[in-house]
């Protein structure tokens, strides 16, 4: 599918005595998440402040009106990242080291494009 979902909510809430005695960190509205684990590869945008667990990589682009094209690039290439995943129980991915040591490809964001070329974003 060259879908990427909008993430409103997971399956768990954390609360806010959860969230400041936690590693974890809320992410904005923007923020593209990524699985890493069992599977790894799906990816979306998160339609407001959240948090993830372990089994995700989020990235917070610094320019939010990229996370689309952030979210289709990591979409396009988790077939190559889950070819460097490793584990005995399920595949993951560790640290960022896979994810980011590829080029990124640069887009060009002065380049308007019609809403026909633009990738659909599933509900």
């Amino acid at each position: 599918s060259k879908e990427i979902s909008k993430a409103t909510r997971g399956r768990r809430d954390i609360t806010s005595l959860g969230l400041s005695n936690s590693g974890s960190r809320l992410l904005p509205k923007g923020a593209v998440l990524y699985t890493s684990r069992a599977p790894i590869g799906n990816v979306s945008i998160a339609e407001n402040d959240l948090t993830t667990n372990q089994g995700f990589k989020s990235v917070i682009p610094y320019l939010p009106s990229m996370n689309e094209y952030i979210a289709l690039y990591l979409f396009a290439t988790r077939e190559w990242v889950n070819v460097g995943s490793s584990g005995t129980t399920f595949k993951e991915i560790s640290g960022k080291k896979r994810i980011c040591s590829s080029r990124t490809p640069e887009a060009d964001i002065r380049q308007s494009r019609s809403p026909a070329d633009r990738p659909s974003l599933r509900e």
